[in-house]
């Protein structure tokens, strides 16, 4: 995301986004974990594979959004397939965010070039559509036999007010950092397609966790809060490279003294110097606030704890 960076900063930021967890404000909601939203998992084996198997997926895919109209080999082709493959056979969940998202950016681009380069959408959405196969398989092995009562249904919020009577609250608690983050560079939403793609897959995951849900045995089970879990560490990895480079540029653009340099940009023109110091200062601590929740659980699973601490 950002290869002209700090080796050692960057390093930094990716492990600590391995920790975040959602703000915990005993007075909103008395549990660390259950009845929130993290991306930070430790106790599902098949969601830290689709997360480790999702991240090599979208190294990849954004890799080659931004130049598959000119180039998409038969061998990219193969290694998209299976990298869609690998996420599907770990859990479902993951496929019913990016899936949609990445159609929304493919017809953009189509409408974009007024159907010029419709062959090109559809080459690179085909393995999408072949990795649905699994999906299919897993449907007929989850809701058979013992579970054959289970089927998928719509359902306003059910996951989401499960476990918590402050739904909404516990939204924001679980990701207030990037929230502020996507506040402040609002813009970036149209120049930076990495940017733009990350929240759309983090939109589609909030749709799938407010408004599917399962009956039967597996109802309150929340299976349809994976996806959501994943797209908010996707989201808090993006907004952490961004607000890292955010104040590469405030401190190119200011100096000491609060003067402006020749090469002033884009991000400060026009804006009081204290405001967007403010800004960058309340991102950071709330970045180091998820941070130091997200270790603590740790350490209270570490030495044996409950996921209701």
């Amino acid at each position: 995301l950002m290869p002209q960076g700090s080796a050692l900063g960057l390093h930094f930021l990716a492990f600590a986004c391995c920790f975040v967890m959602p703000l915990y404000i005993p007075a909103i909601h008395p549990q660390r974990y259950m009845g929130l939203q993290s991306g930070t998992i430790w106790h599902n084996s098949t969601y830290m594979g689709m997360k480790f198997a999702a991240v090599l997926l979208l190294i990849f895919y954004f890799r080659y959004q931004e130049r598959y109209e000119k180039k998409f080999a038969a061998g990219d082709f193969v290694i998209f397939t299976l990298l869609l493959i690998l996420v599907n056979l770990m859990k479902p969940n993951f496929l019913l965010c990016f899936a949609p998202a990445m159609a929304s950016v493919l017809l953009g681009d189509c409408i974009a070039s007024r159907g010029k380069t419709l062959k090109r959408q559809i080459l690179f959405g085909i393995p999408v559509l072949i990795s649905l196969a699994v999906i299919i398989y897993e449907t007929v092995v989850l809701f058979s036999g013992e579970r054959s009562e289970s089927s998928i249904t719509l359902a306003l919020a059910y996951g989401l007010r499960l476990r918590t009577k402050h739904p909404v609250a516990s939204l924001v608690q679980s990701a207030a950092f990037p929230l502020l983050v996507l506040a402040g560079n609002w813009e970036e939403l149209k120049k930076d397609r990495v940017f733009r793609t990350s929240w759309l897959i983090w939109l589609f995951g909030l749709l799938e966790y407010l408004f599917l849900c399962e009956t039967g045995p597996r109802k309150d089970h929340g299976n349809f809060s994976w996806g959501y879990s994943f797209c908010v560490f996707l989201v808090f990895a993006v907004c952490a490279c961004l607000l890292y480079r955010n104040c590469l540029e405030f401190c190119r653009c200011y100096r000491r003294s609060g003067e402006k340099t020749p090469a002033a940009c884009i991000k400060t023109e026009g804006k009081k110097v204290t405001g967007r110091l403010a800004w960058l200062t309340a991102c950071i601590l709330l970045f180091i606030w998820h941070f130091l929740c997200g270790i603590r659980f740790f350490w209270i699973l570490f030495r044996g704890g409950s996921y209701f601490s």
